[in-house]
């Protein structure tokens, strides 16, 4: 439908409709200038009806901090949209981009069907904008203006100045059935201009997938306790996602394994240890158990592939599938952990998360060390940001946390940005993660291109096509048949035990058998043997019947074994495997069902509402904790909770529909007076449960008052300047001026009409000697907790008496320990000595004698050292605070 057509009478009421709904999801008020601007011309009488029935609405307030500096500010629009309204239209899924022209720019390219912003910059000042494929009026959705859809991922600790990505530009977050060549924009003001941006001027690339297989691996040991991918797929799955260009995400698992005894591939059999020396990079076990046998046969049976040479790592890649395992092994020289290793469809890690994952996984798409060299292994102005699109936050490709400095890399000087924000490195480069919200590195968009380059020439597994794989056809913009070489799953994306070892044709050594079990992989209709004499081959009996596969009936390398692996339907369980060599010898060995249930993969992104499934395995409070364990308030709470699920939205009846599943709200319970925390279960919603307890629409996480403790932190406490009374103390430690009086008498107190205080007042009930800290807008003293604890209107403060020890007394250090202590729910604070492990959140102090002060701390990594002594956090550790 041309733009200056108005649409028919009933297009109107449902161009109207979806505009006042999309406006008032995200708060904006429902003005008669908006919504015609949004509606277009003709719909005046659609407006006056869609108005007379909404509810009212505020305008939100403006979210740009005063001083908020824009990364991209100082830029000159480069105008792409054109008509009455122009400007400059931009894109961001997991990285910013320009709409076309990137490779240019050394950025990548949009990926098909993924979700994403589009950034909007006019070219003059414009009152309320929208966007629509152009032809669909009736789909608009509004922009929301400069600051109010996402801000940086910036953390709350920095003092200087805000820096976000744009200060300018309106945005939208635009589903993935939109984004796909041929997609046609429109803008439209709210003075009735409209500007275009066309299909010609939007690139797109293809639709790539990612598999992530992970495991742990103890050769002759037990597998290590950690494995972030595996331990908690849907947190690490989501933040891996918004950094690689895939339009979907498969994290999958297999149960841990230890192995004992290990046959190695030149017939030799371990039963305690090794003769090998072992370290991070070395050990026979490293190479032939833990990389050739279980991560190269995880591929290969996911590809097809019967068997090949014992020793060799070899796999064709018909799809993108990463192996990713903690190894650790017993040699010669004791229990080794290897690691920092990464390429040919593996990684070997030591730790799941970090740059080690980060670099490792950018071997695997095709990534040498400095791509680039130093000119582009470095972030700089021009390299563009990341983007989570689950946490609504850009991601910075800055080091954060740095103190301003030069960034460089192979003599290449990247100075800071606005003499204040030292740029990061590619993971590649020596990078790290940085900001609030990620534990994984940014790659620059030079080495994210080429990424993107290498996942859009593999093929994609697709049950539709005859080949089993489509491939994307940059000419045609789309996925086509494509035959990678090998056979055409029957079964894709299904619970398997993969059978991986060694067997010897010759007969020479017995059969090593290693059954992996996996919740997500392909099965095949494998060849039969030609014959049954004189050939090697492998028969499987079970409740679905009896089938031979081929083997080999050679070895593939001199010296060496033949390892096979081959993928079984964990629904076919349980079978006897019986492998038969050329000689006609018999081995059989029993394949149970699994030995433990393995949940479900994770799939991130994919079809609008991919995010249903992923809600159910989010960490819920009892495996989520802020650090420090314990907060002061709500708010610092809420901060942190955004941080890991998003911004945190309250209930509206007028912005009921229309959700995305994943959104975090809070809601306080006036049943029980505790402030609680909730997951969007899908695209609409009713009340909250008031039992604590899911129900149709809300996953319930849990609420406040397991990490908030309104009563002083004795930290905080004793370190404020003394006051001469402790009503003056108690003033200065909550920030308030106002002080409410509940009189000992009945008779002396307000009428239960009279209201008094405010949100953030003390009171004080003089017949119990207790003070509260106020939580409602409006409250009297007969709404005062009996007892000492909290209510729907209050917070529980302390004792008088116990009060005064805190502010107002000398304390020796001992009994400032112990309060400590309770306040932070723990027995004891542990001492450095006992810092070993991956565990994080754990809390010490440390007599620093250096300061002559108790220093206390939470352990934020996993083999942190030394404590700080300077009063400051780093090295893995976050400093809390010091008694002197």
């Amino acid at each position: 439908m041309p733009l200056d057509e108005p649409p028919a009478a009933d297009e109107h009421d449902r161009a109207v409709g979806a505009a006042l709904a999309d406006l008032q999801r995200k708060g904006l008020a429902p003005d008669h200038a908006i919504l015609r601007a949004l509606a277009g011309p003709g719909s005046e009488a659609a407006i006056a009806r869609a108005l007379a029935a909404a509810p009212a609405s505020a305008a939100p307030e403006a979210r740009i901090a005063p001083g908020t500096i824009g990364f991209t500010d100082g830029r000159a629009l480069t105008i792409n949209v054109t008509g009455a309204l122009r400007g400059e239209a931009s894109f961001v899924q997991h990285h910013t981009v320009a709409a076309r022209g990137n490779a240019g720019l050394e950025l990548p390219t949009l990926v098909t069907g993924r979700a994403g912003l589009v950034l909007f910059t006019p070219e003059q000042t414009v009152g309320a904008v929208g966007v629509f494929r152009t032809g669909h009026p009736d789909q608009m959705i509004a922009l929301v203006p400069p600051g109010g859809l996402v801000t940086s991922d910036q953390p709350a600790t920095d003092s200087r100045a805000p820096l976000d990505y744009t200060t300018r530009a309106w945005s939208a977050r635009l589903p993935a059935a939109w984004m796909a060549s041929g997609l046609d924009l429109t803008f439209r003001s709210d003075d009735g201009r409209t500007g275009n941006l066309p299909a010609s001027g939007i690139d797109f690339d293809a639709p790539a997938e990612l598999v992530l297989q992970n495991i742990r691996i103890g050769m002759l040991t037990d597998y290590g306790d950690h494995h972030w991918f595996e331990q908690d797929p849907a947190m690490a799955g989501l933040d891996y996602f918004q950094k690689i260009p895939v339009r979907r995400l498969i994290v999958a698992a297999y149960l841990p394994v230890r192995l004992q005894p290990i046959r190695m591939p030149d017939g030799r059999l371990y039963t305690t240890a090794s003769t090998d020396q072992g370290g991070v990079y070395d050990g026979d076990m490293r190479e032939n158990i833990g990389k050739a046998m279980i991560s190269i046969g995880i591929n290969n049976a996911n590809f097809g592939i019967v068997d090949t040479a014992g020793a060799e790592q070899v796999q064709p890649q018909y799809y993108r599938q990463v192996v990713v395992h903690t190894n650790v092994g017993v040699y010669a020289n004791g229990v080794q952990v290897h690691g920092l290793s990464g390429g040919n469809g593996m990684a070997t890690l030591i730790s799941t998360d970090g740059n080690e994952f980060s670099h490792e996984l950018g071997h695997n798409h095709g990534l040498g060390h400095y791509p680039g060299g130093g000119q582009w292994s470095a972030q700089n102005p021009a390299s563009g940001w990341g983007y989570d699109d689950w946490r609504s936050r850009f991601i910075g490709n800055l080091w954060w946390e740095a103190a301003p400095q030069d960034t460089v890399i192979e003599g290449v000087t990247t100075p800071p940005f606005a003499g204040s924000y030292t740029f990061n490195a590619d993971p590649m480069a020596g990078g790290r993660p940085s900001g609030a919200i990620t534990r994984l590195t940014l790659h620059t968009g030079y080495s994210i291109r080429r990424v993107q380059q290498a996942f859009a020439a593999t093929p994609v597994p697709d049950p539709s096509s005859a080949t089993g794989y489509r491939k994307w056809n940059p000419a045609s913009h789309s996925m086509e048949p494509f035959a990678p070489g090998g056979p055409k799953p029957v079964h894709s994306g299904v619970p398997v035990v993969t059978l991986v070892g060694f067997f010897d044709p010759d007969a020479r050594f017995d059969t090593f058998l290693c059954p992996l079990y996996g919740n997500y992989g392909q099965v095949f209709d494998l060849p039969p043997p030609a014959s049954t004499s004189g050939t090697a081959w492998l028969e499987i009996s079970g409740p679905a019947g009896t089938r031979r596969i081929a083997l080999g009936n050679a070895r593939h390398a001199a010296g060496q074994m033949n390892k096979f692996h081959i993928n079984l339907r964990q629904s076919d369980l349980p079978v006897t495997a019986t492998f038969v060599d050329r000689t006609g010898r018999r081995q059989s060995f029993t394949v149970p069902v699994s030995p433990a249930a393995l949940p479900d993969p994770v799939v991130i992104g994919g079809d609008d509402g991919w995010e249903t499934a992923v809600v159910p395995r989010l960490p819920d409070f009892t495996r989520w904790a802020p650090e420090p364990p314990v907060l002061d308030s709500e708010q610092e709470l809420e901060r942190q909770l955004a941080d890991t699920y998003g911004p945190v939205h309250a209930w509206r009846s007028d912005a009921r529909s229309g959700r995305r599943p994943g959104e975090l709200y809070g809601y306080d319970n006036p049943y029980n007076g505790r402030r609680q925390y909730f997951l969007l279960k899908a695209d609409t919603y009713w009340y909250f449960p008031t039992e604590s307890t899911d129900n149709q629409w809300w996953r319930y996480l849990g609420d406040a008052n397991a990490f908030v403790d309104h009563r002083p932190n004795p930290l905080r406490a004793r370190a404020q300047p003394g006051s001469a009374t402790l009503d003056a103390a108690l003033k200065t430690y909550y920030g308030t001026t106002q002080l409410v009086t509940c009189p000992t008498s009945r008779a002396e107190a307000p009428s239960p009409a009279v209201r008094a205080g405010a949100v953030g007042a003390l009171w004080y009930a003089a017949a119990s000697r207790r003070y509260f800290l106020q939580r409602v807008a409006s409250a009297g003293c007969g709404d005062l907790p009996g007892t000492a604890t909290d209510n729907a209107a209050f917070w529980y403060v302390g004792e008088a008496d116990d009060l005064t020890a805190l502010f107002m007394r000398p304390m020796t250090r001992s009994e400032a320990d112990r309060r400590q202590a309770a306040w932070y729910r723990v027995d004891r604070f542990l001492e450095w000595g006992e810092r070993g492990g991956d565990t994080v959140g754990r809390l010490f102090h440390y007599d620093n004698t250096y300061r002559n002060t108790l220093d206390y701390f939470v352990q934020q990594e996993g083999g942190a050292y030394y404590f700080p002594t300077d009063h400051t956090s780093g090295g893995g550790w976050l400093y809390l605070g010091s008694f002197r």
